[in-house]
């Protein structure tokens, strides 16, 4: 049974401030780092699970599914994953996340009054518009996005297991995955999942999440809940788009046919090719089945229909479904909160009494207490029955003209419209309770001075500081105060020391360390806005202590907001220029202006072509993708190689120039490769630090040599469709100059050789010695195999792309071909080609 009376945990090198987020698979803190980011972090408890199997199940897939989530902009990135015990045997463990979007705030983020924007969230406040269907251009593009998230997933032979709206966040506007804890390989047998959104055949396979994705697209396209599916209600919308909302419908309605068989897109990688060709206009056509007629009944009084070739049976059965009714029961901790509807419906003080409610009604109540913050909580019904808990974190921030205490229970009165301040000095008693609540480790806590002092004839103690002890012991207590809701981040903690004061046991040693007792005042931070004007009109990436920031612009200036007093180091990068870092002193509410001459380098700028600092030349592939032109050179290896002490790979056993491909590396050499690069150029400021070279991924190799519209989750399902197109069109033999290949000339077995083909080299040619394609990229067919990130979905095995100076088969030669070896594997016919992404999230690498 799950424990609800849980306090927050210790997670290393966080400071856990709320809970923000539960259910029956974990909870949800939101947490700082000793940097001051704020996280989300996710707990899951040993005894939450009904056997150590079960649990220790999960955890691998966590741990499995860690290193992929940051490699798709489509899914929450885990940052960190971590495991805990406890003395009294409890165990968990936990990994740390991006927060979501606040709903209100985007990325500024407000502990205590912080509520994550999710699909979910949207749904709602579509309703509270009165619109109830979402724009049909964002339905799309949130199920693009969403779809493409989940075929990475179904690639690494993973799956979701509960998708819906609560489990897509936004972060930096862009929806994205969330809730992997549930990920887990296919046909596990643990039932997960959300009633409405789970297939009639059942939940734990890659149709299923199919499934889920179409509920989720009905419920935003129609404002109908999944549950009235197949109702549809009036068209919302006009002109084109009322024809891509049609087209939309009818997609949904393949997705969530209650006929396994029935159902023709049975893969996420289609399902975003359908709705990207609904995003341009075109319709959705059913694979190899006869178009179907929607019926739509329109009449007086009557708004609605029902996709168009199901019979009544199926609208009983949802009508049925709909109507079962279930008890819930409202409760709080503590008890005493007034519920709400979010229609302003006040029902009454928790715990309320029990109420039936309708089967699958997504159900949202907001929770106020005098003295907490007000949350919502929301909950989808279902059979046996539905308890709603919330938690109400503690809200009482300073007040103007009203007394206020702190974490550890001092009274701070005011002393002005922005200040409150402490009539005692801190005691050894206040002390000590600080110690325990902020003191981790085995090691007791350290020993502080105390000083004796009468008061009102009372012998009293008090703790005696160093400046720098007190400022330290006022940052941990302004975090404290945030983490129980006393403070919000714009708060801060500072000490005001007595040296005049003269305690009865003031030594000679507390003299010459300049010790004394201090009080404790509590302000507004004073925020400081930094104005910039670059020399250039290009957005830069802007970084404060480390951390990037998010920034508006004024007239052709930078305005940077919410920057805290003190010492501060700004990182600004922008392509074309070198990184232009400044130390500076913030003063309290200062508006610091800046004026700053970038110096244009030969840095790279993502929609230009560039040679970087080994000579290899990228050319753009789209906005945030750059690709080598031709595959990585010997002379460029070797300069790795020389650079890390990196073993030098075999020599084949022909001769090789220096700009002649590598071979002989396996998929790890590559990556390391890609890895030291990628830390060489950010020191030169070649490259930002949301600037990463990897290998292509083998969707991302396909788009190089211009293969579209592939089908298949994996490599080896994309390998067996049938396309039998080379790089240089349909045509066979091969026009002359059109790669490397095992040709007629000096080729020593003319048997294993293409016929009426010649080019001059038997082994490995320069690179760019060929017919490069229309992006300029050259040795897409021949000279090497090329390696690609992706495993190839069947064993073990790596994947390789591109054919070699070996090949002749025409088999072997069409782009879709796939070459399998295994990721340690090292051949005299294999080397790779790098490419150079931006990424929107650099914390993430």
């Amino acid at each position: 049974m799950r424990n609800t009376t849980r306090k927050p945990p210790t997670i290393p090198d966080h400071e856990v401030l709320r809970k923000i987020g539960g259910g029956a698979y974990g909870d949800i803190w939101m947490a700082q780092t000793v940097t001051g980011v704020l996280r989300a972090i996710k707990v899951i408890w040993r005894d939450d699970f009904d056997t150590e199997v079960d649990f220790e199940r999960e955890f691998e897939g966590i741990m499995q599914y860690e290193p992929l989530s940051r490699s798709h902009p489509g899914l929450v990135p885990i940052l960190h994953v971590g495991r805990a015990k406890l003395p009294a045997g409890d165990q968990f463990y936990y990994y740390v996340m991006e927060l979501a979007d606040d709903i209100e705030r985007g990325q500024r983020f407000h502990p205590v009054e912080y509520s994550p924007r999710t699909l979910h969230t949207d749904l709602i406040a579509a309703q509270k518009e009165g619109g109830d269907a979402i724009d049909i251009d964002h339905c799309l593009e949130v199920g693009r996005l969403t779809a493409e998230g989940l075929d990475h997933l179904h690639q690494q032979e993973l799956i979701h297991r509960d998708i819906k709206p609560s489990n897509i966040i936004y972060h930096a506007g862009v929806p994205k995955l969330a809730d992997i804890g549930l990920v887990a390989p296919p046909g596990r047998n643990t039932y997960v999942g959300t009633q409405g959104f789970v297939p009639p055949e059942g939940p734990g396979s890659k149709q299923a999440d199919l499934y889920a994705l179409g509920k989720i697209l009905y419920e935003m396209s129609t404002g109908e809940d999944r549950m009235d599916f197949p109702k549809l209600p009036e068209c919302p919308f006009t002109g084109e788009r009322a024809k891509r909302w049609r087209e939309l419908n009818h997609l949904i309605c393949d997705l969530c046919d209650p006929r396994p068989t029935a159902r023709t897109v049975t893969s996420a990688s289609a399902l975003s090719a359908a709705l990207l060709q609904l995003a341009e206009g075109q319709r959705f056509r059913r694979p190899h089945r006869l178009t179907r007629l929607l019926v739509v009944l329109i009449g007086l009084g009557l708004v609605g229909g029902i996709c168009w070739w199901w019979g009544p049976s199926l609208v009983d059965q949802v009508n049925t479904a709909a109507t079962q009714r279930v008890p819930l029961k409202v409760i709080s901790d503590p008890i005493g909160a007034e519920v709400w509807t979010p229609e302003g419906e006040f029902l009454g003080t928790t715990p309320l009494a029990s109420r039936e409610v309708l089967s699958g009604e997504h159900l949202t109540y907001e929770f106020r207490l005098d003295g907490y913050a007000t949350i919502r909580q929301d909950i989808v019904a279902h059979p046996p029955a539905v308890i709603l808990e919330a938690t109400l974190p503690v809200y009482a921030p300073p007040s103007v003209g009203q007394p206020w205490s702190d974490a550890v229970g001092m009274v701070y009165a005011p002393t002005s419209a922005e200040l409150h301040t402490t009539s005692s000095y801190v005691t050894s008693y206040r002390m000590s309770v600080f110690q325990d609540a902020t003191h981790t480790g085995e090691a007791p806590p350290p020993a502080y001075p105390v000083g004796n002092l009468k008061v009102n004839g009372v012998i009293r103690k008090f703790a005696l500081l160093s400046e720098q002890q007190a400022r330290q012991y006022c940052a941990k207590l302004t975090r404290l105060s945030i983490a129980q809701g006393r403070l919000t981040p714009d708060y801060e903690i500072t000490p005001l020391l007595d040296h005049e004061v003269r305690t009865s046991n003031r030594s000679a040693e507390v003299r010459k360390a300049q010790l004394a007792p201090f009080r404790c005042q509590v302000r507004l931070i004073p925020y400081a806005q930094i104005t910039l004007s670059l020399s250039t009109d290009t957005l830069p990436s802007i970084y404060i202590d480390g951390q990037p920031i998010t920034y508006t612009t004024d007239q052709g200036r930078i305005i940077l907001t919410g920057i805290k007093p003190g010492n501060r180091n700004i990182l600004i990068e922008t392509d074309g220029y070198r990184s232009f870092r400044k130390a500076v002193s913030v003063q309290e509410s200062d508006n610091l202006a800046l004026e700053i001459e970038l110096k244009a380098n030969n840095s790279v700028i993502f929609e230009h072509p560039w040679t970087n600092s080994l000579q290899l030349t990228l050319v753009p592939i789209h906005a945030l993708l750059m690709a080598a032109t031709h595959e990585t050179t010997v002379a460029a290896y070797q300069t790795f190689c020389k650079e890390t002490k990196h073993p030098l790979p075999s020599s084949p056993s022909y001769p090789q120039a220096p700009d002649h491909p590598v071979v002989n590396v396996s998929r790890e050499d590559a990556v390391a490769f890609c890895k030291w690069l990628t830390k060489r150029e950010r020191k030169r400021s070649l490259i930002g630090r949301n600037s990463i070279y990897r290998l292509p991924t083998d969707r991302e190799w396909s788009r190089l040599a211009g293969l579209t519209g592939e089908s298949g989750e994996t490599p080896y399902e994309r390998d067996i469709n049938d396309s039998t197109l080379f790089a240089w069109g349909n045509a066979w033999p091969p026009p002359p100059r059109a790669g490397n290949f095992a040709s007629q000339v000096g080729d020593t077995q003319p048997d294993r050789a293409i016929a009426d083909y010649a080019d001059p080299y038997v082994y490995t040619a320069p690179v760019g010695s060929f017919t490069p394609t229309a992006t300029g990229l050259y040795d897409i067919a021949g000279n090497v195999y090329e390696w690609v990130r992706d495993d190839y979905g069947v064993g073990q095995y790596g994947v390789t792309r591109g054919a070699s100076y070996r090949s002749y088969q025409p088999d072997n030669l069409y782009l879709k071909f796939r070459n399998i070896a295994y990721p340690d594997t090292a051949n005299s016919e294999t080397g790779f080609r790098i490419v150079l992404v931006k990424r929107s999230d650099p914390s993430a690498q």
